[in-house]
């Protein structure tokens, strides 16, 4: 067990001194008159004791408390700074910039709320007590440390932000939405969760996306990762683009694209799926019509349609590239654009011409991959009619359960 207080006594037990084990305070009792006390005694017993700060805060305590020195009783020796001193944060963000909760019933929340970039500043912080003291216990210790103090880090950091030592400040580590919850606890989040479905909506997100509903008729753009969990239906004109991965349970008569990989769990019929990852369902799931596009493989229970519709799977040189060159080739299409009047569509063209060069640099990442990697794969069936292709090789299939190339691996349901 670990003891509060320990005291410390002089050989001839005229001076004894009592230390809170928490460096908060020491004691002095003094059994002779304090002008017959031995210097050199008391000097060896702070030294053991460890005692080299807070004599000063001691002596003013004293005075204003009004406390005499009396024999034989312990009074103040040495205090630390303020004990009960707590940092004080001052966030910088107004309060309608900033979430409540990550937690959303309605896209149009967001529209209000500030969107924070790494290093931006977010909250000052107060780490003085205010009483020109160091901040010091009576072993000369710092009594607050921020950066490690728990407490601290646990009320007011959530989570991408740090503490700044060097400046007092509280800072964005990663990018998202400024969140602020019970007034002080200051996090930037990533990730939204939006309890809603999504009906004939056009909307851009910037973090990630949990959507706790279903998306119909929409056109979504998400700066991260995207997970829905319930459907995709009819979102194909300007299509569900995500910057990481996209993970649902089924998809109709959608498009589809992420810069990551695209994981599903059931269906995905008459889509077009572009993804630089992989694409990939559970050992139940199936690809009926449609055409997808990905970087490294595609693997689903079952490949092709039923009703006889083509379905193809591609791999190929960064999907997601291509797929938004298609789509600002067709809004250059839709704007009539013409070298005459060309400032409405200089952005678009702009990017067209960055996203060409990227594309041309993909090449040899594409190249690079083993060749095992490169594969389409139907654990139970791949039905004709079904084109595949990986890079520049095809194969057509006519025939269920036709034998495939080795770059391509099919395998039979036992």
């Amino acid at each position: 067990m670990v003891k509060s207080k320990q005291t410390y006594s002089s050989s001839d037990g005229s001076v004894k001194i009592r230390v809170h084990a928490d460096g908060s305070k020491a004691d002095i009792l003094l059994n002779e008159d304090v002008n017959l006390i031995n210097s050199n005694a008391l000097e060896e017993l702070l030294k053991e004791a460890e005692i080299v700060y807070g004599f000063e805060n001691a002596i003013e305590f004293c005075k204003k408390e009004k406390i005499e020195r009396e024999r034989g009783e312990y009074f103040p020796l040495a205090l630390a700074d303020n004990t009960s001193w707590e940092a004080e944060v001052e966030i910088i963000i107004e309060p309608l910039e900033c979430l409540l909760s990550p937690r959303l019933f309605s896209l149009n929340d967001l529209s209000r709320v500030r969107y924070i970039t790494t290093g931006e500043k977010l909250a000052k912080v107060k780490t003085g007590d205010g009483s020109g003291g160091q901040n010091k216990n009576i072993f000369g210790r710092k009594i607050k440390d921020l950066a490690s103090d728990k407490n601290f880090l646990d009320t007011f950091l959530g989570t991408n932000v740090e503490f700044d030592t060097r400046r007092n400040l509280i800072i964005a580590s990663g990018n998202g939405y400024a969140l602020v919850e019970n007034g002080k606890r200051i996090s930037v989040t990533d990730n939204i969760f939006l309890q809603q479905d999504i009906i004939d909506g056009d909307y851009e997100i910037k973090s990630g996306l949990t959507l706790e509903g279903s998306l119909f008729g929409s056109s979504l753009n998400v700066g991260g990762n995207l997970k829905v969990q319930g459907k995709v239906e009819n979102c194909s004109e300007k299509g569900i683009i995500a910057s990481g991965n996209i993970e649902l349970d089924s998809a109709d008569n959608s498009l589809l694209i992420c810069k990551g990989n695209l994981e599903f769990s059931n269906l995905l019929l008459n889509c077009q799926v572009f993804a630089d990852g992989y694409i990939k369902g559970t050992e139940r799931s199936s690809i009926s019509g449609g055409e997808l596009q990905a970087g490294r493989y595609i693997e689903a229970a079952t490949i092709g349609s039923e009703s006889g519709e083509e379905t193809i799977a591609e791999i190929g040189i960064s999907p997601y590239l291509k797929a938004l060159m298609i789509l600002i080739s067709r809004s250059l299409r839709q704007s009539n654009w013409n070298y005459k009047e060309p400032d409405n569509t200089e952005p678009l063209v702009r990017d067209l011409k960055e996203m060409e060069m990227k594309y041309l640099k993909a090449l040899p990442d594409f190249l690079s991959l083993h060749r095992e990697e490169k594969k389409i794969t139907g654990y139970i069936d791949i039905l004709p009619p079904t084109r595949l292709r990986i890079f520049h090789l095809t194969r057509l299939i006519n025939n269920e359960g036709e034998p495939l190339t080795f770059e391509l691996v099919h395998s039979e349901s036992n």
